[in-house]
């Protein structure tokens, strides 16, 4: 005779909707109190261990108007083929991705320096150009440009893992001000490695 255990459905609902409180849906990411959660376990490591620590901010521009433009399954479908060229960049198990914000997504990477973080923005960049998205399903892709604010530090004993995220979002804010002419833009405070 075959028997129901209510307490094995109840311990695979919780870690289902443990699962959806940390993730977005969306994007098959992490939400942002995850994400930031694991940046700071990224910078106290990297602080003990003197190494460098990154962040990268992922911006849609034009994420507004493709919204209103092309409706909502759309958007759905360039948020997840962004999150893709992110998690296609992304190949060590160290690097850690999340949806930030409705247009917008962080990396925290850790023991990588300028080269490497200029190289995996350069990664995202080629990943989500408008033929990759447009391969992905995404309509008009041209008609929104990817933007990012990417930051490098070796972290001081005195200071906290949010001094690394300001910087990423002063590096972010002047990618989306340049534009087309210099999408991706950088703060370093360590050596050119």
């Amino acid at each position: 005779m075959e028997t129901h255990d209510p307490s094995l459905h109840r311990r695979s609902t919780d870690k289902l909707k443990t699962h959806s409180a940390a993730f977005d849906e969306a994007s098959g990411l992490a939400q942002r109190a995850l994400f930031r959660q694991r940046c700071e376990q990224a910078w106290e490591w990297a602080q003990r261990e003197q190494l460098p620590a990154s962040a990268l901010f992922v911006h849609i521009d034009g994420y507004e108007a493709y919204q209103t433009r092309h409706g909502q399954p759309a958007a759905d479908r360039l948020i997840y083929a962004v999150a893709e060229a992110i998690r296609r960049s992304c190949r060590r198990r160290a690097d850690f991705a999340g949806r930030l914000r409705v247009d917008e997504f962080g990396i925290s990477l850790t023991d990588v320096g300028q080269k490497g973080t200029r190289h995996l923005a350069e990664q995202i960049l080629s990943h989500a150009a408008t033929p990759a998205l447009e391969a992905a399903g995404v309509a008009q892709a041209a008609t929104v440009g990817i933007r990012i604010g990417a930051a490098c530090q070796i972290p001081p004993t005195h200071k906290f893992a949010q001094s690394l995220l300001v910087a990423t979002d002063e590096a972010l804010a002047r990618a989306i001000r340049a534009g087309d002419a210099a999408p991706v833009q950088t703060s370093f405070d360590t050596p050119d490695a």
